[in-house]
């Protein structure tokens, strides 16, 4: 038993060491760490709430970190010319700050993925294809306490906000980090 214990807490270091990084690894084992994060919060307390903000994030950041990481824009500070001609007009003039002129575009959550699918980036396209499941749940978080409402997230809303998120991520449950529970 204490072998087994060294084990998995070995397994454990090197998984936490791994998180350390800003490669593309350590972005992948970051979301797969909160994709856990927000399974233990619904699983073990049924803090539903709780879990939707926490699948949000790593959905958030799966968008800035490929437009980063791929094609070297930050999705808080776009330049024009790094846009595609088909979406440069639009997005000016929806995301351009007036009252900072030199400052770059923000982009929020569907920003980013409709300028990765523009990009023909196969997360962009899952987006597309996610889109309207996605605008559903995400209207429900923005309703629930932990955002902008006062309306709680019921079980359902967080299995499929979990289960498109599972699919952006690329991940199935075997990929979770999993941690001894203790009893």
């Amino acid at each position: 038993p204490i072998r087994t214990a060294l084990d998995v807490v070995a397994s454990h270091v090197e998984f936490l060491s791994k998180l350390n990084g800003k490669d593309e690894e350590a972005q992948r084992l970051d979301t797969l760490d909160m994709l856990a994060n927000a399974d233990r919060r619904a699983r073990l307390a049924q803090k539903y709430d709780d879990a939707v903000a926490r699948l949000y994030s790593p959905l958030e950041s799966l968008a800035r970190n490929r437009l980063l990481s791929k094609y070297k824009i930050k999705n808080n500070d776009v330049k024009a010319d790094q846009l595609p001609e088909s979406l440069r007009a639009r997005y000016v003039q929806k995301y351009k700050d007036p009252d900072e002129s030199e400052a770059g575009l923000k982009l929020g959550l569907q920003a980013s993925y409709h300028l990765l699918a523009v990009l023909d980036d196969d997360l962009g396209k899952r987006y597309l294809a996610r889109e309207k499941d996605l605008d559903k749940v995400l209207f429900m978080r923005n309703q629930s306490r932990l955002a902008h409402g006062t309306m709680p997230i019921r079980a359902e809303v967080h299995e499929q906000m979990r289960e498109i998120m599972m699919d952006f991520a690329q991940a199935s449950d075997a990929d979770l980090p999993k941690f001894p529970e203790l009893r």
